[in-house]
């Protein structure tokens, strides 16, 4: 049976109630990170998990997402426990990818409601210039 591919629009299963609470799926976060990892990351952890991960599995794997499948599918990684993945992440010197390895949304950034008062009421003059005047600062030195 092939294995159906999840547009970013389709949604888990599991993700119904999480989004009520603030919460990724274990499914979504693997989505989140696994397209991050570059193929040559993905080649050095399937590297590193010879011995943990089967031959036919480790012919399925095709992309980060994949490999953290496997993972799980190995009981190496669940809702509850990150500390392989985040260990595998230290390993292959991908920190920027840590803060990814949660179930909790992330929230937006608002804007400051001051700032953006201040830049709708604000009145900005303009001075027009002369097409021969040279920037202040900008000219030959005085002597």
């Amino acid at each position: 049976m092939a294995a159906r591919k999840r547009s970013r629009a389709q949604a888990w299963p599991e993700e119904r109630g999480d989004r009520e609470h603030g919460l990724y799926s274990l499914h979504r976060m693997f989505d989140i990170v696994g397209t991050h990892l570059t193929h040559r990351d993905v080649r050095v952890l399937s590297f590193l998990f010879v011995d943990v991960i089967d031959d036919y599995e480790r012919g399925m794997i095709r992309s980060g997402r994949d490999f953290l499948l496997a993972l799980e599918r190995q009981g190496r990684c669940d809702e509850t426990n990150f500390r392989q993945v985040l260990q595998l992440l230290r390993i292959i010197t991908r920190h920027d990818l840590l803060p990814y390895v949660t179930l909790k949304r992330r929230r937006a950034v608002c804007p400051d409601l001051v700032d953006k008062y201040l830049e709708e009421t604000s009145i900005r003059y303009v001075t027009p210039r002369a097409p021969g005047d040279a920037e202040p600062g900008l000219g030959h030195p005085h002597k």
